[in-house]
């Protein structure tokens, strides 16, 4: 995916968030850690209407055989399907293949980046990540699902965010005021930019700048969820 444009200026400081041993040397969970029992139960008891609404981009699956990746099939289904007959009279059977990393909505585990080669919390990246599978830090760790409360940002109330606009905390603190909300912590902070789909490759798209992961760092947010890019726990 096209990563949104950083605010690289604000990264002299020696204050840079990092949660690499804040839960110990066998963490899987990253910020995670911070929806405790508390956190849900307030969640929980903020539910009123009982409305639910998705957040995931719709896919229309396409035939299979085509790489999402191949320039001419910019426009490609993140997930392709194949149906065949199983033998029987009136059965047939589905056939899926689905890469989630391209124009879908999805949540990444920990092992999906590394830094100097090493992996969250500070395993080495060859033990981590195997041919046979990721060993530490996979999506495994929270497949029993997320359960917190989320807050919307609306960053896109008059328009979607310019293209390469850095958001900054106080983009966030404008949009609290607006919306009378506050983000605290073991939030899921959902940002709206107003941006969706892959678009043109040509065209930057928005970030969020050190100064608004700073903030977050400080508000204690679990995990951020735009829409556009990926979601990550910081």
């Amino acid at each position: 995916m096209t990563k949104g444009t950083i605010d690289m200026a604000d990264t002299s400081g020696t204050d840079l968030p990092d949660n690499w041993g804040r839960w110990g040397a066998d963490d899987q969970l990253g910020t995670l850690n911070l929806i405790t029992d508390e956190v849900r139960a307030k969640a929980a008891a903020e539910a009123r209407t009982g409305q639910w609404v998705s957040l995931a981009q719709p896919i229309t699956p396409d035939a299979m055989f085509f790489s999402p990746f191949l320039p001419e099939m910019a426009h490609t289904s993140p997930v392709q399907q194949m149906v065949s007959h199983t033998g029987g009279p009136v059965a047939a059977d589905l056939s899926l293949i689905y890469n989630h990393h391209f124009k879908s909505t999805h949540l990444d585990a920990l092992a999906h980046w590394s830094t100097d080669g090493q992996v969250y919390p500070g395993r080495p990246t060859e033990e981590v990540v195997t041919p046979l599978g990721i060993t530490h830090a996979s999506t495994a760790a929270f497949a029993a699902g997320i359960v917190t409360r989320g807050v919307l940002l609306d960053l896109a109330v008059e328009g979607p965010v310019p293209p390469a606009y850095s958001v900054t905390s106080h983009d966030f603190e404008q949009a609290e005021k607006r919306q009378g909300v506050e983000v605290g912590s073991g939030d899921a902070l959902v940002v709206r930019l107003g941006w969706t789909g892959r678009g043109p490759e040509d065209i930057p798209t928005p970030g969020i700048s050190i100064d608004a992961v700073r903030w977050m760092h400080r508000r204690g947010v679990a995990i951020i969820a735009p829409d556009r890019g990926d979601a990550h726990p910081p």
